[in-house]
């Protein structure tokens, strides 16, 4: 399939044009529903020797099963700790997996980490493990969290990153797409991306519905997902969230920069009928067009999705934070067959 030019979709029409990025959270999570199993991880970024040092990411995740009676049964648990220097991984250790880590240190986060480990362990990808899901997002978060020291600084002093010359983005994303105007001429990006104060994650009245977030003070950056599914008639209903955020100086509430909800509706034999996304908060106004192109997935199997992702939403065709949601939703089949 040859890809349209960068300013149509996949199905060879017009991307639609904003004026403005989206400032409006996708909100509390939802109170959990009887008879469904939820999945919620978090990857949690700390600076120990300033923002200028080295990063300490601790992940951690849970699987659960709510009964009918709303009681929460435990499936499964897992825990990662990493020291990166800038995006090198430099120490990994995982808990709740029997996994010897240590040949994964001297990686590139974000050029290998996932090849080298599914190499390492491919069972864990083939079950859909939290210890694998863990390890994958530590691309992104590596990423994505160098933007809180930045955001920090910004606002400490606005003249101190000012927009200039950096890193080419141009081509990278579905946002950066030529043209956009969250370029600079010459293809960097614009710097002071669209942020947005955001409500609380967990729900008061269902604060057994995430598994315990690390306590985390001064400059910390978090990255949050959760995946419930259900039964309805001969379909699987799976709603998801997913959220990139930062403290804030002021220990107000969290600042976001990343979020989407997304709904699926799937066939029993797990093929994919159909897909909702919505957006919370993205940084620029042409990241808005960034579920577009997700119909191309229609009638793909849950669980080729790391592969189907990769193959039609590359580059300009896709959001590399939505990919990454609807990527993590292969493990949904094989949570599925816990549900009662």
């Amino acid at each position: 399939m040859t890809n349209p030019p960068p300013t149509m979709s996949l199905s060879g029409h017009p991307l639609p044009e904003y004026d403005e990025p989206i400032r409006d959270p996708v909100g509390t999570t939802p109170e959990r529903r009887a008879g469904s199993i939820r999945r919620t991880t978090s990857m949690d970024v700390v600076w120990p020797e300033g923002r200028d040092g080295g990063s300490l990411v601790i992940g951690k995740g849970r699987d659960a099963l709510t009964l009918a009676d709303f009681s929460l049964v435990p499936l499964g648990n897992a825990a990662m700790r990493s020291i990166l220097d800038g995006r090198t991984v430099t120490e990994i250790s995982l808990s709740d997996c029997a996994l010897d880590t240590a040949q994964l240190a001297g990686i590139d986060a974000g050029g290998g980490l996932r090849k080298a480990f599914d190499q390492l362990f491919p069972d864990e990808r083939r079950r859909g493990s939290l210890c694998h899901l863990l390890v994958d997002d530590l691309a992104g978060t590596s990423l994505v969290s160098k933007w809180t020291p930045n955001y920090w600084k910004s606002l400490a002093d606005p003249s101190s990153i000012p927009d200039g010359p950096g890193r080419k983005m141009e081509g990278v994303c579905i946002g950066f797409r030529p043209g956009s105007a969250a370029l600079l001429p010459g293809g960097a990006r614009r710097q002071s991306p669209n942020v947005v104060r955001l409500p609380p994650l967990i729900h008061a009245d269902d604060r057994a519905g995430w598994h315990e977030l690390p306590m985390a003070t001064g400059m910390h950056f978090r990255r949050v997902r959760r995946v419930d599914i259900w039964r309805d008639g001969d379909a699987f209903i799976v709603d998801c969230h997913f959220q990139d955020s930062s403290s804030a100086p002021d220990a107000g509430k969290r600042m976001g920069i990343h979020e989407y909800g997304t709904r699926v509706v799937a066939e029993a034999d797990g093929i994919i009928r159909s897909i909702a996304v919505t957006p919370g908060t993205l940084p620029y106004a042409a990241c808005r067009a960034a579920p577009v192109n997700m119909d191309i997935l229609l009638g793909t199997q849950l669980a080729r999705l790391r592969t189907s992702v990769m193959t039609h939403l590359k580059g300009t065709a896709g959001c590399t934070h939505l990919n990454d949601v609807m990527r993590s939703l292969a493990d949904v089949p094989a949570l599925a067959r816990r549900l009662p």
